[in-house]
């Protein structure tokens, strides 16, 4: 817990104060393979890989602290988790607001927009994920479905648009969220310099057309220190420098939720800027 307090519950993090991260067993697989993926140990499987088999054991923490207002269901990808096991998780939470008022906010983190639209068209059991996904919203409950588009390339599907409004539809929230990363989502040129305006714009790209369709650039953030980190990372300063002149060139209602920010022990840690000495401003 964040008071420093050590509690062992299957398959979940509570390192931020009001928020909880839960990692359900089927939901350790994803659509995507990325060569950039910070969730690696997740996908690859072995020692460090940590899952929840069960619902209870995290419902019973998640009842148990009134400090927790958001549950993030991650992994892998919450939608590799067909919609019973998501019920599993969820309906406790819909349904006794005795025990689980305090839960104001679900988040999904996925990656299926980009990589298998049809999770929410068509496919399976699609029908039933957003009946679900009413189901919490009529309760109260503020459904966020986080996205990950890094290229703009990855939301020009027709299909992943679809999604998205259908996901609206149902009272769902859509937020992007992903990380810089050279090569992908901001670029040097020949000579090694930052080419901010190619960068820049593959995010103000991103951020409007998220607009377009109803949903929300939520953040950019720093890549971690896992897999092939030193071959995709720009740097901490080209990385402050393509944000802010992202978010310059956007109208307010465009501009992302947060600043960038960088995973740190206890959390996330805001960069707000550099200034000409290049020394960092941080919260």
């Amino acid at each position: 817990s964040p008071d420093g307090t050590v509690d062992l519950v299957e398959g979940t993090q509570h390192k931020y104060e009001q928020t909880m991260l839960i990692f359900p067993k089927t939901g350790q697989d994803c659509a995507a393979f990325c060569t950039y993926c910070f969730r690696a140990p997740q996908l690859r499987g072995g020692d460090d890989k940590f899952s929840s088999e069960r619902p209870e054991p995290a419902l019973k923490y998640v009842a148990q602290h009134n400090e927790l207002r958001d549950l993030l269901i991650t992994g892998g990808d919450s939608s590799t988790l067909t919609t019973a096991t998501l019920r599993s998780y969820l309906e406790p939470i819909m349904h006794d607001r005795d025990s689980f008022g305090h839960i104001t906010k679900i988040r999904l983190g996925t990656r299926y927009l980009s990589y298998n639209p049809f999770r929410f068209l068509t496919q399976g059991d699609a029908d039933d994920y957003m009946k679900l996904v009413r189901e919490l919203t009529e309760a109260g409950i503020e459904v966020n479905v986080m996205a990950h588009f890094s290229n703009i390339e990855e939301l020009t599907n027709p299909f992943t648009i679809a999604a998205i409004r259908r996901l609206g539809a149902a009272g769902a929230k859509v937020m992007s969220q992903s990380p810089i990363m050279k090569g992908i989502s901001a670029w040097r040129d020949e000579d090694g310099a930052l080419d901010l305006d190619r960068s820049a714009q593959n995010w103000v790209d991103i951020a409007e057309l998220l607009g377009a369709v109803g949903a929300r650039w939520y953040s950019m953030y720093l890549p971690r220190a896992t897999g092939p980190k030193n071959f995709f990372d720009l740097g901490m300063a080209d990385s402050v420098r393509v944000f802010n002149e992202a978010n310059s060139r956007l109208s307010g209602i465009t501009r992302p939720l947060r600043q960038i920010s960088g995973s740190v022990s206890a959390g996330k840690i805001g960069v707000e800027d550099i200034d000409e000495y290049g020394i960092f401003t941080m919260r």
